[in-house]
């Protein structure tokens, strides 16, 4: 018996309104779709993962580190960093943030802190990849200050030598 247009539509109807209520009444919907929405995200640093350290080591920009973790990523690039880190006093490599557009590198930005006191000391190291130039900042802040610093802008060489104070090395990882 062939079905009538009608009918065919009242079928979907029925059948789409009792999926609506299935998504609606899920408890598990929201971890799956975030899930699925973190991948996709996670697709777009798939190039410059872990497996670009050659490349930067190349061109002498800092690694990223062991035992990081995507902290947040989409279109537009992301962020690595350590997901649970104890904050002490120890100076460390704290973040690399990778700018993208259409997909492609632009910038990546690694951030180096060191909290001996109560105040919070950074050397923020800026790399262009179209042009190969470095920006680098230096900044002194409250360690509780609720608005950031501004930061002074220092040569390579001054950056270099401040995290070399602190024990650490931008062309071999997070300690000398």
């Amino acid at each position: 018996m062939p079905y009538t247009i009608k009918s065919l539509l009242v079928i979907f109807f029925v059948v789409f309104v009792a999926y609506r209520v299935y998504l609606h009444f899920n408890p598990k919907r929201n971890e799956v779709l975030e899930m699925i929405r973190t991948i996709s995200d996670q697709s777009y640093l798939q190039p410059y993962n872990f497996n670009f350290n050659q490349v930067r080591d190349s061109l002498g920009v800092p690694l990223i580190e062991n035992g990081w973790a995507i902290l947040r990523a989409d279109s537009s690039g992301g962020i690595w960093g350590f997901s649970n880190r104890i904050r002490d006093d120890k100076p460390y490599h704290s973040k690399k943030e990778v700018k993208l557009r259409n997909l492609v590198l632009l910038k990546e930005i690694d951030s180096y802190e060191c909290i001996p006191d109560s105040l919070n000391h950074k050397v923020i190291y800026e790399f262009d990849f179209s042009n190969r130039t470095w920006n680098c900042i230096y900044v002194k802040e409250k360690s509780n200050a609720i608005l950031p610093a501004k930061g002074k802008k220092i040569l390579l060489k001054q950056a270099d030598s401040i995290i070399n104070r602190w024990g650490l090395n931008r062309l071999s990882g997070s300690s000398k």
